[in-house]
């Protein structure tokens, strides 16, 4: 496991060596795990699958490898579920993954526009 977040201590935790893509896609698995125990109340068991998913949207979004990700089947949460409550699952997902992406692009923004520690005052 690259990456674990810890609903306890509010952390998550990073394996040493990690290559940038098994990073990435960690770190995004275990982002949108915080993120569904944070905002939505939903512990690691009920969440796993869709961090999973939502790792998967980030990652083929950002040009990651996406071939080690494996859907063989819907996972139990899913299973059994309405069309009506499917359908708000798969819509969570995508609200975690745009969430995901906009705290990127203010990241992304703010490195852009810190001013070079080189540059004359």
């Amino acid at each position: 496991m690259p990456a674990l977040y810890d609903s306890e201590q509010d952390v998550i935790f990073i394996q040493d060596g990690l290559g940038e893509m098994q990073l990435f896609t960690g770190m995004s698995k275990e982002i949108a795990a915080a993120i569904y125990d944070k905002r939505h109340g939903e512990n690691r068991e009920t969440s796993a699958f869709k961090s999973y998913c939502v790792a998967y949207m980030l990652s083929k979004r950002y040009g990651m490898d996406i071939s080690d990700f494996q859907f063989g089947q819907v996972a139990g949460e899913l299973k059994g579920l309405d069309p009506q409550a499917f359908k708000g699952e798969l819509n969570r997902m995508r609200d975690v993954l745009v969430e995901m992406q906009m705290d990127m692009q203010k990241t992304l923004h703010k490195e852009k526009n810190k001013p070079d520690k080189g540059q004359a005052r």
